[in-house]
């Protein structure tokens, strides 16, 4: 199995533009990962509560990741646009090319983070932010026009 590997996406993409937008600041927070999921549950109860397990659970691992391999995240940025939640774990870690899932063996506790991303989220991508990098994750939901 080939490991996914993070989106490219074009300045034009559907996810540039938000119709809605939250921040949560996670470099003073003692528990980041608490903070961000307490605080996204709270944020997708409204914009999108058919998704909000799955998002917790995406982005979840992407704070951990923040936590475990930089010197810890800054900020979680949610946004709700037309058809996704795009959720940006900003860390200060300026090389984007060192997001790289691995493939563990079975036995490793460890290292499956961005696979289970790749299953929950429909793209992932990194992006170069003023102040070192964002791993973006983007969820679709169903939109009003999408639901029955």
């Amino acid at each position: 199995m080939v490991p996914p590997t993070p989106a490219t996406l074009p300045p034009d993409s559907d996810f540039v533009s938000p119709l809605l937008q939250r921040t949560i600041q996670l470099q003073a927070a003692t528990r980041p990962t608490n903070l961000a999921r307490h605080a996204l549950t709270k944020v997708l109860r409204v914009w999108a509560p058919e998704r909000l397990d799955d998002i917790v659970l995406g982005v979840n691992e992407l704070v951990i990741n923040a936590v475990q391999h930089t010197a810890g995240p800054q900020r979680l940025i949610v946004e709700k646009h037309p058809h996704h939640i795009v959720a940006r774990v900003c860390d200060p870690w300026r090389n984007p090319t060192r997001v790289v899932p691995r493939t563990p063996d079975a036995l490793a506790q460890g290292g499956r983070g961005l696979q289970l991303l790749n299953e929950l989220a429909e793209t992932w991508f990194v992006q170069t932010t003023e102040d070192g990098k964002a791993v973006c994750a983007a969820f679709r939901f169903p939109s009003q026009e999408d639901r029955p």
